[in-house]
């Protein structure tokens, strides 16, 4: 696995922070976040900025873009759909000039009253074009799990309506754990449809329930109600050796210095195999030979 650092934990660094950071803590990439109608835009929102720029930042720094991390959703309301198939096409643009293989995006909102599977076809058939799109560019559209498809089962009807090699889920164990699902659910129905995953632990509030899902806080990852320890040895289990990303719910507590050293340091001590105990020769005293 590769572990890409969440520009979400640290919202005020610029790009010449974020890449030397990364390369300090021991990351192997950056997951950049960015929105193109960001209402308080941040000093590493590559939509207001030029990508190629962006690029030569990083590739000097040795420090490549994991994913781009955007808020595109496909809305709620058909009138909706198609200019955020456009926002989505300019952003798997950039990410192509900023070389990196992964866009985020969000799942859907269901109206109320819409049955989740239903709306799963719909979101399916919008995305299709959008992953042929993609996939001209050597880009894949990773799902996230964020909005109302945050079941295995309801995002499997998604991507499976999308029938294409370029999309996948992007798995936020975090957001499934809201609604009561566990990773002993969610990997295994999703196998290798999960092209992205965060490591994103929470706290909760409330029962989950996919009717009304609880509410998340934040914790460091591993301390809190998501299973992330479970999450990522299950992804070891099916093959899994994309990219892992501990982005954070909210606002972090402490630095983001500290949360992302501790970050690294748990999704590290998971995925290492342990060191094949020493062996121990035995001593043997010398062999006295009698005189003949």
């Amino acid at each position: 696995m590769k572990f890409a650092l969440p520009t979400a934990a640290a919202p005020v660094w610029d790009f010449a922070t974020v890449a030397a950071r990364a390369k300090e803590l021991g990351y192997d990439g950056v997951d950049l976040r960015g929105y193109l109608d960001e209402p308080s835009p941040t000093p590493h929102n590559v939509f207001l900025s030029d990508p190629a720029k962006v690029r030569e930042a990083f590739d000097v720094a040795g420090v490549p873009v994991a994913c781009l991390s955007t808020g595109v959703s496909m809305g709620r309301t058909r009138g909706e759909h198609e200019p955020a198939a456009n926002r989505a096409r300019r952003c798997v643009d950039v990410a192509g000039v900023l070389g990196t293989k992964v866009v985020r995006i969000r799942d859907r909102l269901v109206a109320r009253g819409t049955g989740h599977l239903a709306a799963a076809a719909e979101f399916g058939r919008w995305l299709s074009p959008l992953a042929e799109y993609a996939a001209g560019r050597g880009v894949t559209i990773a799902v996230e799990n964020v909005l109302s498809f945050r079941t295995a089962r309801e995002m499997w009807a998604a991507l499976d309506n999308a029938h294409h090699r370029a999309v996948g889920a992007a798995w936020d164990p975090a957001a499934a754990a809201a609604v009561g699902e566990m990773p002993a659910v969610s990997v295994p129905t999703l196998n290798g449809k999960i092209v992205y995953a965060l490591a994103t632990d929470v706290t909760l509030a409330g029962t989950p329930s996919p009717a009304r899902p609880a509410a998340m806080g934040f914790a460091d990852v591993g301390k809190g109600a998501a299973r992330v320890r479970e999450f990522v040895i299950r992804l070891m289990g099916i093959g899994y050796r994309g990219w892992v990303c501990p982005e954070p719910v909210g606002p972090i507590v402490g630095t983001p210095e500290a949360y992302l050293s501790a970050a690294l340091a748990a999704l590290r001590g998971w995925t290492t195999p342990p060191a094949p105990p020493k062996v121990v020769k035995p001593v043997h005293p010398p062999v006295k030979v009698a005189a003949k």
